[in-house]
């Protein structure tokens, strides 16, 4: 097996971060998780820049990386557990709740009537790195919310870090659907083709939960700032974030972000700062992006100006084919007064993609579908626990930590029942949000003795 140059440089990158981090905290090793997962997807974006033809492009980013990247991901996250292990004594590494839900996993993929094959091992082994990686770093971070100093230094460090490469994300995906390599297209109802971003990820659901995400972070690091320790990138990392998901055209995340940011802001405590500001600023980011690609277009623009013109279309529809797929849901017919609420082909298939056939996107089933009954209860069990934390911590003292700790552990289930948990990086960047979650409700509930046992 032949190893690339750009392979070479992905694995000497990845060393030298994880070296780095070798003796740093465990928030730097949530940038090392970060990053390598961003680093994954780096053949396909060479790609886009040395000639290559989109049948080439298409057929990786369909295909996945090959399997020394796929090494060199495993390796990480195995490098990662055991640096934030380090992070914590023996003695206070209690994870009873992931070891038994781990385990209910594997031996639900065991006692099914089909032997797993090598699909549903790689599934389940996910979510079972997923539950250890959140127990793991929601200990190792647990000591460091009490060092509150050194904790935000990072933060405000990691904000910055994390806008550029946002940045440069857009940056990729404006030149991805200008130069015509994007390979996310199809034909709609209107024969209109929609060129759909995928960035430095192999498809545009990654890049668009990828904003979605650091949107919610940019967001809460945008509400607990106060004076002059506040980060002048948050707001327009968000904005960058919505001009990301326009063009990602991914709307269900975008929608999920909008009622995150929404839900946040009405549940803040008194006296916080402008609630709404996060929103406003995200739906400012479409909506710009929108006029933009509206005014290109009707100003004579050829060739991509249609493209980004089709996707401010699709976000102009959005509601509606929202409101159209309630109404279908609750059993209304698409007659009389609802006559011009058209559910569109395209939509139907995108809502039963994800729920069902045997390709279905959502987490949850596919768990259902590897582990059987047994998954689907661990998956339950889990996401029960984690809002139940939520929301004793959030009702026994009312900050922005504990109500974005909730809406996060709300986000995460949400995601899981929209696109699969089991698809590389999508648990890693689940673990990654929920890990200070449950460092945050150990500390608040465990210690004030609400819930001694709060631990993940």
């Amino acid at each position: 097996m032949m190893v690339h140059t750009t392979e070479w440089l992905m694995i000497a990158g990845t060393s030298a971060l994880a070296a780095f981090c070798w003796r740093k905290d465990a928030i730097w090793i949530a940038f090392l998780l970060l990053a390598s997962s961003v680093i994954y997807f780096l053949p396909s974006v060479v790609m886009m820049f040395d000639g290559s033809p989109l049948d080439d492009i298409t057929a990786l980013r369909q295909s996945g990386s090959p399997h020394i990247i796929k090494a060199l991901a495993a390796a990480t996250v195995v490098a990662s557990l055991l640096l934030l292990t380090r992070c914590t004594s023996i003695a206070a590494i209690p994870r009873p709740i992931p070891t038994a839900l781990a385990s209910m996993l594997l031996i639900g993929m065991f006692t099914l009537d089909t032997p797993p094959d090598s699909q549903r091992v790689i599934n389940t082994l996910s979510l079972v790195g997923m539950l250890l990686l959140i127990a793991a770093g929601a200990n190792a971070l647990n000591g460091e919310i009490m060092t509150r100093s050194r904790s935000e230094n990072s933060a405000r460090f990691m904000a910055s870090a994390l806008c550029l490469l946002l940045l440069i994300s857009v940056g990729l995906a404006v030149y991805e659907i200008s130069s015509d390599v994007a390979w996310a297209s199809f034909y709609t109802v209107d024969e209109l083709m929609v060129v759909r971003a995928s960035s430095l990820f192999f498809n545009p659901n990654l890049f668009g939960l990828f904003c979605t995400m650091l949107a919610a972070f940019f967001g809460f690091r945008w509400h607990k700032a106060a004076g002059d320790k506040e980060n002048w990138v948050l707001l327009p990392g968000i904005f960058l974030a919505g001009v990301g998901i326009y063009l990602a055209s991914s709307r269900s995340l975008g929608c999920l972000l909008l009622f995150f940011l929404l839900a946040t802001g009405s549940m803040l405590p008194a006296g916080a700062r402008s609630r709404f500001t996060p929103a406003l600023v995200y739906i400012l980011g479409l909506l710009l992006a929108a006029a933009l690609s509206i005014a290109w277009w009707n100003l004579g623009g050829q060739g991509p100006a249609k493209h980004f013109w089709v996707l401010a279309m699709r976000l102009v529809d959005a509601p509606i084919q929202i409101l159209a797929v309630v109404l279908r849901e609750l059993g209304f017919s698409m007659t009389g007064e609802f006559a011009n609420l058209m559910l569109k082909p395209e939509t139907v298939i995108a809502v039963e993609g994800r729920f069902a056939g045997e390709q279905r996107d959502s987490g949850l089933l596919t768990a259902y579908d590897d582990s059987g009954w047994l998954g689907i209860c661990a998956l339950v069990i889990f996401w029960v626990y984690a809002i139940w934390l939520g929301v004793h911590a959030y009702l026994h003292q009312r900050t922005v930590e504990t109500t974005y700790a909730l809406a996060t552990a709300a986000f995460c289930f949400a995601v899981g029942v929209l696109m699969r948990y089991q698809v590389y990086p999508v648990w890693i960047w689940v673990a990654l949000m929920l890990s200070p979650c449950f460092a945050l409700w150990k500390a608040r509930l465990r210690f004030s003795g609400v819930l001694r046992w709060a631990y993940p």
